[in-house]
């Protein structure tokens, strides 16, 4: 395995522990003040009896919140595994042709050349 794959794994299983250690606890904190949690005997409206508006309001701002996190935690994940998929396939092809030795330097080099010229007028 390629140390890129092995780091992007690393990151990958940091972020889903971090997370889980950030988010589980913050959504419990969440439903126990919105009157449905385990938190004072029925949270802070008392009894329980609130406005069906207010509970979906609470249940909406949860989910926006894990959502934040979620596109968070992923744009660390693309800023520290960096682009990996960003290079051109055929530049990649014609590494894989030079690597098993179909071609040789000179003709590499000018098929490398030629591509990176195209892409260039893109």
């Amino acid at each position: 395995m390629s140390e890129t794959t092995d780091d992007a794994r690393l990151v990958t299983i940091l972020l889903v522990i971090v997370g889980a250690f950030v988010v589980v606890p913050m959504l419990g904190m969440g439903s126990g003040m919105m009157g449905f949690g385990p938190m004072m005997g029925g949270g802070m409206w008392g009894d329980g009896a609130m406005p069906w508006w207010l509970f979906v309001v609470g249940i909406a701002m949860q989910l926006l919140f894990l959502a934040a996190l979620v596109g968070g935690g992923y744009l660390l994940y693309r800023a520290v595994a960096g682009e990996e998929g960003d290079s051109d396939p055929a530049l990649e092809e014609l590494r894989l042709a030079y690597a098993r030795g179909e071609l040789t330097d000179d003709e590499y080099e000018q098929r490398r050349a030629a591509l990176e010229r195209d892409a260039d007028r893109r």
